[in-house]
């Protein structure tokens, strides 16, 4: 059986959470439609806990030769399974990364536009400063 995956869209929270254990409990559900005999589509849903609230739904298909006779509880873990870890990497890609980054020059002109590094409310950013 081939899965593939055609859609994936996540909620995750704005704030990421400071503890480094965290407990991911979760709903999940996998809806499937019938397209044709060796075609079946699948809509994955996972949401988690009220702790670190997120949404995450993976839309695709799974394609095989004998669909009439596949176990849809043994395809629905092995679909959630594959989500989950989907999930992990999407939160870890998307999660807040710092660095720092030297004034240096953006153009020149007569008087010449610089990137400079500004400290505001305890947070850094980049703001473009003529001179």
């Amino acid at each position: 059986m081939k899965m593939c995956i055609e859609k994936i869209g996540m909620i995750r929270p704005q704030h990421n959470i400071k503890s480094q254990e965290l407990d991911l409990a979760v709903d999940w559900s996998v809806d499937f439609e019938n397209d044709t005999a060796k075609i079946m589509g699948y809509v994955c849903k996972i949401k988690t806990s009220k702790s670190f609230p997120l949404n995450l739904q993976i839309e695709g298909i799974l394609n095989s030769d004998d669909l009439e006779n596949f176990s849809k509880t043994e395809v629905s873990q092995v679909i959630f399974s594959k989500c989950l870890e989907i999930l992990l990497n999407l939160l870890n890609l998307s999660k807040e990364h710092f660095f720092e980054i030297q004034e240096k020059i953006v153009s020149k002109g007569k008087k010449g536009t610089f990137l400079k590094k500004v400290n505001c409310d305890n947070s850094d950013y980049l703001k473009l400063t003529d001179i």
